[in-house]
């Protein structure tokens, strides 16, 4: 019996620590009262070198929105990706206008990151003005390079 428990509670205790490995998938979103100037600002932790990264947003907008036809809106989003190291890069997408159920949109997918580590990711919404409620950002990782 005692045999048996020597490397009995060292397998068991090798199966719970994988059990405790990182999530694949993760989201956050912020309110707009949340978002200091306007700007939303998400920290990615991007670590695993190996992995290939999908990035979705996702925004709400009141029920009493003055977009009436929200699939024929756009929401113009200013991006700045700043690296671990502090590097910077940006650019402009547009985004389909959400409801009060929310919208879900793409935005990259199957990315490798120049760098790993936090990235630090800030939208600026513009154009917002008729009943945004907040953005929110999925990632999730997947594959290898």
């Amino acid at each position: 019996m005692l045999r048996t428990l020597r490397w009995v509670m060292p397998l068991a205790a090798l199966l719970l620590a994988a059990a405790c490995s990182r999530p694949d998938t993760w989201e956050q979103f912020i309110r707009t009262a949340d978002a200091p100037g306007g700007v939303y600002a998400f920290e990615m932790d991007l670590s695993d070198s190996t992995a290939l990264y999908d990035f979705t947003f996702y925004l709400r907008n009141d029920k009493t929105s003055l977009w009436t036809r929200a699939e024929d809106c756009s929401v113009p989003l200013d991006i700045v990706w700043t690296a671990p190291s502090g590097e910077s890069w940006s650019e402009r997408v547009y985004l389909r206008s959400g409801d009060e159920r929310g919208r879900v949109e793409p935005y990259r997918r199957d990315c490798m990151m120049a760098e790993s580590g936090t990235w630090t990711l800030q939208v600026t919404p513009r154009d917002t003005d008729r009943g945004f409620r907040g953005l929110g950002i999925i990632c999730h990782r997947h594959g290898t390079r």
